[in-house]
């Protein structure tokens, strides 16, 4: 057994928020894909600083990622809109 196949929690801060799914799904691909190359840029930062190596994950299966948002402003937002599909993809590879 690996020392890192004992689980322990990571915690991580990105000072973003991803888009909302409604805008997101009406994006066009290309849209899309400099979103998705943005977060990857935003995440690589913080994943170092939290001891991860891109193509070296820290654990051998599969992982439980929880989230929480953070939002300035009293305006409600609907937690169902709150997309988070480019912090999990960014996160491939590395956890």
């Amino acid at each position: 057994m690996r020392l890192h196949d004992i689980a322990r929690p990571l915690s991580i801060t990105v000072p973003l928020l991803p888009s909302s799914l409604n805008k997101w799904s009406r994006a066009h691909w290309t849209m899309r894909a400099r979103e998705r190359r943005a977060w990857a840029a935003a995440m690589e930062p913080q994943l170092l600083l939290a001891g991860c190596r891109k193509d070296r994950p820290i654990w051998a299966g599969p992982v439980e990622v929880s989230l929480v948002y953070h939002r300035k402003g009293a305006r409600a937002t609907d937690a169902d809109n709150m997309s988070p599909k480019h912090i999990i993809d960014a996160m491939k590879g590395w956890v």
